[in-house]
């Protein structure tokens, strides 16, 4: 088996209770395949094809968890993410930045009420994930 890159679900605590959701993609695979085992394993209700290879991470990210895709042959690692970003998903970014930092490029769709937002770079992504997690800390209290 030749390895393509990984997906990484990092689901909201408030939802799903388990942690990381990590999947290895085969090359000539779609990481779509992962995101549906991770909806069948929570019964999410989603049936996603190899086509929605955009829609279904976005999907993801709008219910509430991040989700991170890597492609090895392109040096490529994007984000999805949620609307608010909970403690576990920030800690999430901040503790694998040594792995982030392998990738050449980082990017990010940020989802911002009814649009998605690009990010290039993990400062914006992690400027974006500690606003989006401040905002959710200052409902909190």
């Amino acid at each position: 088996m030749i390895h393509r890159g990984k997906l990484f679900i990092i689901p909201d605590e408030e939802q799903i209770l388990q942690g990381l959701f990590e999947y290895s993609v085969e090359q000539g695979k779609s990481h779509t395949k992962g995101i549906q085992v991770f909806s069948d394993m929570y019964q999410l209700g989603y049936q996603f094809s190899e086509e929605d290879y955009q829609e279904a991470p976005c999907l993801i990210a709008s219910m509430g968890h991040m989700v991170m895709k890597t492609d090895d042959d392109t040096s490529l690692a994007i984000f999805y993410l949620p609307e608010r970003i909970t403690e576990r998903q920030n800690n999430w970014i901040y503790e694998n930045q040594p792995m982030l930092n392998t990738y050449v490029h980082v990017n990010a769709y940020s989802k911002n009420g009814n649009k998605w937002d690009a990010l290039h770079g993990m400062y914006e992504i992690k400027l974006e994930a500690n606003r989006k997690n401040c905002e959710i800390e200052s409902i909190k209290n």
